[in-house]
């Protein structure tokens, strides 16, 4: 079951993939109305949803969504945070993370059931079957594509595809913070020449918001699926690539 966080502040929604063990006791809840609290590198709101008996854990890994007992709260990590008290594994996160760094504390936001939009069903369909969580939420005024996966042990790979008048934009999960330092320069200008070796679609970029991420443009779906392709597998090889650059 998929629900959506729908931001009222910042007009941005995120989805999570409810487990299906769990997703009877969240359907009967909604929708609810909650306020959003940033904690450390933590986003997490309270819920009407009491739960018991499943083991807490005090170690989070970057994509699950958990539960926190004592405040009945959902909580969304994005950084290297873990939690005082244990928490309960319930779900995964769709999408890319660092859009939660935008989430102010204290924004209002209702909790609902999701639903992908129709333009993207044939789209979802396909990333459905290469083993994908998808879903589409708000992103500022428009609706986007947001997949994820594990491709590796322990590495997530998550991305959104916008639609546009000349085809698709397809842009990961950030990288860091692009800060012009001369080290900074000089590792991306070396990953960037490595990536466009060996891809005829995906490049090192820079987003909207000033964070170094792979994107591509394509014009057919056909050429999207080939672009995603490429980035699963150039996603793990920039993350080896900037581990080694430290």
């Amino acid at each position: 079951m998929l629900i959506e966080v729908l931001d009222k502040n910042s007009n941005y929604s995120y989805v999570i993939k409810i487990y299906e063990n769990l997703a009877d006791k969240v359907a009967k809840v909604l929708p609810f109305n909650t306020k959003l609290n940033v904690w450390k590198e933590e986003v997490y709101f309270q819920t009407p949803i009491k739960l018991e008996g499943e083991t807490g854990t005090y170690r989070i890994k970057l994509g699950e969504v958990y539960y926190w007992p004592p405040g009945k709260a959902f909580c969304l990590f994005y950084g290297i945070s873990e939690p005082y008290t244990p928490v309960m594994l319930i779900g995964n996160f769709i999408g890319p993370l660092y859009y939660l760094r935008y989430v102010q504390d204290g924004d209002e936001a209702v909790v609902k059931l999701h639903s992908i939009s129709n333009e993207y069903n044939e789209l979802a369909n396909a990333l459905s079957k290469r083993g994908y969580d998808v879903a589409s939420p708000l992103n500022g005024d428009v609706v986007a594509l947001a997949a994820s996966k594990n491709v590796r042990e322990g590495l997530r790979l998550s991305f959104l595809i916008f639609k546009e008048p000349y085809g698709y934009h397809v842009e990961s999960d950030a990288f860091f913070k692009y800060d012009f330092a001369y080290h900074t320069l000089r590792i991306v200008k070396r990953i960037k020449e490595e990536v466009a070796l060996r891809t005829r679609y995906v490049r090192l970029d820079v987003n909207e918001d000033g964070y170094v991420v792979l994107t591509a443009g394509v014009r057919r779906l056909e050429e999207l699926l080939e672009a995603i392709d490429e980035l699963e597998l150039n996603y793990p090889e920039v993350c080896t690539l900037l581990l080694q650059k430290i």
